[in-house]
């Protein structure tokens, strides 16, 4: 392998940087792409495809609904410098074109969006740096810790080394986003989320899977619960509720963050 390991703090600030812009809300006017504005699934595939042959060759409009795109993916669809990092991956990636259009329909919908596009840019910025590696490896019960067995994100050619992508630093607003549409849909003021709050983002995307069948709950029964992230939803009560963090100091340089709801 001929890159340089002394740069991966650089692609680390670079990767951050990166999500940063596509989950930050702001509107795109700068790297938008010639048209308007690319405010469908479908036109932003086709914005893709006329950058990466491979995703033109999935067709991915014949297997994928046209649906409105808002907030992160609007966002993305309408930068022209992340569909070209996107496209570029794509194209450059050693991928069969069944795992393409697994990554490509991942990259494409709400729940998946974020942590797909986080493993286009590492992917993309390996191979900018001559890194040999193939992708989504998978992994028995007896070789990870996980019983049922996973698929980690890559292994590199030249060294027994596997990796596996993570994105950090948006887990809070990943939750936050989760709670706003939840409460949208239940309608009965801010939800609150107890439990658990160092979970991953990519474990995070199941919730939204499940919004409906929470919203229901919480308007039947005024709690919900989603046990893989240790969380419990309620509906706010006459007396309000508020979360805070506290952070207790034990000595010069201990401390521990403990996490309550109040009432």
């Amino acid at each position: 392998m001929s890159f340089d390991w002394g740069n991966v703090r650089s692609m680390v600030c670079n990767i951050f940087e990166f999500a940063r812009r596509a989950f930050g809300g702001a509107t795109k006017s700068r790297n938008e792409p010639d048209m308007t504005r690319v405010n469908t699934i479908h036109l932003l595939i086709k914005e893709l495809e006329k950058l990466s042959p491979n995703i033109l060759a999935l067709d991915l409009c014949s297997t994928i609904a046209d649906a409105p795109i808002e907030d992160e993916r609007f966002n993305f669809a309408n930068d022209r410098d992340e569909i070209a990092l996107v496209a570029r991956a794509a194209q450059d990636l050693p991928a069969s074109a069944a795992d393409l259009r697994k990554m490509m329909t991942d990259l494409l919908s709400q729940q998946n969006f974020y942590g797909q596009l986080c493993e286009f840019a590492v992917y993309d910025w390996l191979k900018k740096n001559h890194a040999l590696f193939h992708i989504q490896v998978a992994q028995s019960g007896a070789e990870v810790l996980n019983p049922n067995g996973t698929d980690l994100d890559g292994m590199f050619d030249t060294r027994d080394v596997y990796f596996d992508i993570k994105g950090f630093g948006f887990e809070s607003y990943v939750r936050e986003k989760f709670r706003a549409k939840l409460s949208e849909i239940v309608k009965k003021g801010r939800i609150l989320i107890e439990g658990s709050r160092d979970n991953s983002v990519k474990d995070m995307e199941g919730a939204f899977r499940q919004l409906k069948k929470l919203a229901s709950d919480l308007q039947e029964s005024g709690t919900a619960k989603i046990p893989e992230l240790n969380w419990t939803l309620r509906t706010p009560t006459s007396n309000p509720a508020f979360e805070a963090n506290t952070v207790v100091r034990c000595g010069e340089n201990a401390k521990m963050r403990t996490n309550a709801v109040f009432r």
